[in-house]
């Protein structure tokens, strides 16, 4: 085999047929070399790099596919309670003040001669005392107090507005557990001054005229002397009204005021309707007036 290396050592540019390259094509063949090789260079780094990231991306997919999307909150498939106002959560927002125009004394009819019927939230209002015990009126966050003293029929009205129906109920029910405590009692507020006088307190069956619950008895006094009173509370959603008759009926001849006053009632209820969990109006009104005798001296 010849040696190219002696073809080379012989070789002379001047030989015939032999045609060098001028030097700018042999500076342009070696810049396209150098190009090629650039360009393959790159294309293997490309090769490389997909070849070493595709199997994570695999993985990643893998995991992705087997975990369920996250999803938004699911709409609330609960009813929102028909109530005044019902907030984001579907609860009842009960109403925080008495109307200024509350007809407290709504029911009550007496002779208008001699009457002076006033409203107002600074005077006094109903006050049971059972044994010892003082269960109304209880803590609320708004009242209002009427009174109507009539010769004949002397009425005092008291209602109450607690933070929701919740505690109206165990006003209510503190109420109903005084009264059944103490079916006697003894006071000095007798028709003899400073002489003590057995007094009966005599539950009524709950008439319940339109209201959520009502709890009625008199109180007499044992020997049938004359003074009775008739007591009744009614409740609306989270509003509770007291209503005090008295009068010169003695214990075998009142439990014909019962009645009246359980009659009475019934146009109070439908003015506590606004109270009520399904309320009757449309925005619980703002009170405006500031002072403590809004409604002084207006009549029912």
């Amino acid at each position: 085999m010849r040696d190219p290396i002696e073809d080379l050592e012989s070789f002379t540019p001047d030989e015939p047929g032999v045609r060098p390259l001028p030097p700018a094509e042999v500076r342009r063949l070696g810049i396209r070399m150098r190009r090629r090789r650039r360009a393959l260079l790159a294309v293997t780094s490309v090769v490389a790099v997909i070849a070493i990231a595709a199997p994570f991306a695999v993985a990643a997919l893998d995991r992705d596919s087997a975990e369920p999307l996250p999803t938004g909150p699911s709409p609330s498939t609960t009813t929102p309670s028909r109530g005044q106002d019902p907030d984001a959560t579907g609860e009842t927002r009960w109403r925080t003040e008495i109307p200024d125009d509350f007809k407290l004394l709504a029911g009550i009819v007496n002779d208008p001669d001699g009457s002076s019927p006033t409203i107002s939230r600074s005077q006094d209002g109903v006050s049971v005392e059972l044994c010892g015990e003082t269960p109304w009126p209880a803590q609320s966050i708004d009242r209002l107090a009427g009174e109507d003293p009539a010769p004949d029929y002397h009425y005092r009205r008291e209602l109450l507005l607690f933070d929701t129906d919740t505690e109206a109920k165990q006003a209510m029910a503190q109420v109903r557990n005084a009264l059944e405590g103490c079916p006697t009692d003894v006071t000095t507020e007798g028709p003899l001054p400073d002489t003590e006088m057995a007094t009966e307190n005599k539950p009524y069956p709950d008439e319940s005229p339109g209201a959520g619950e009502t709890v009625t008895w008199t109180n007499t006094f044992a020997d049938a002397s004359i003074g009775a009173d008739v007591f009744q509370l009614v409740r609306v959603g989270n509003a509770v009204a007291a209503t005090r008759e008295s009068s010169e009926s003695n214990k075998d001849a009142v439990a014909q005021h019962v009645p009246m006053v359980s009659e009475a009632s019934v146009q109070l209820v439908e003015q506590m309707c606004i109270f009520a969990a399904d309320s009757c109006s449309a925005a619980p009104p703002t009170r405006q007036t500031t002072g403590s005798d809004a409604g002084s001296g207006t009549s029912p």
